[in-house]
């Protein structure tokens, strides 16, 4: 029988890795370069007043799908870190997992699409599934399956996806 050391090697690996991540975004800040994922990580934390991305530059604009395209690749792979856990036994899975991998999904259909009502369509259904992601969340949070912290971090998140892609339907 083999004998148990506290953490199990599974765990420590993962806590070096978390550690190695933090340790490169700490570095990737200093230097100020940071990637595209990190940029739309950033770009998610908004100001207080609940606008700061609107009003982050005058590009936004002409930048908000891919700007929204990022966010929402963001939130899916926090989603998919989420189910991949065998801390957490969520409840919807299969749904969460398919309405977060469809919210960038549409938003790259309506991004391949010319401008007008087909375009359109491919946002609100981005929109769409973004809510239903959230829904699902909701409902995992509600049942105490999902840390508060965790929760609201990407509640908050899919809200700004939400937002974003009616700024740009609404143009």
């Amino acid at each position: 029988m083999p004998v148990s050391h506290g953490k199990g090697r599974e765990a420590r690996r993962e806590e070096r890795r978390e550690q190695r991540r933090e340790k490169e975004r700490e570095e990737r800040r200093e230097k100020g370069r940071e990637g595209p994922r990190e940029n739309a990580r950033n770009c998610l934390r908004g100001s207080d007043s609940g606008d700061g991305l609107f009003r982050a530059s005058p590009s936004f604009s002409r930048m908000a799908t891919f700007r929204v395209l990022e966010a929402a690749r963001a939130v899916a792979d926090e989603i998919h870190r989420l189910l991949g856990s065998r801390k957490l036994r969520l409840i919807h899975r299969a749904q969460l997992r398919d309405s977060t991998q469809s919210i960038a999904a549409n938003i790259r259909e309506g991004m391949g699409r010319t401008p007008g009502p087909h375009r359109n369509q491919a946002y609100r259904d981005a929109r769409g599934s973004a809510e239903e992601a959230d829904e699902h969340l909701r409902a995992n949070f509600a049942d105490g399956r999902i840390p508060a912290e965790e929760y609201w971090r990407l509640h908050n998140r899919i809200a700004l996806v939400v937002r974003i892609l009616t700024t740009i339907i609404d143009k």
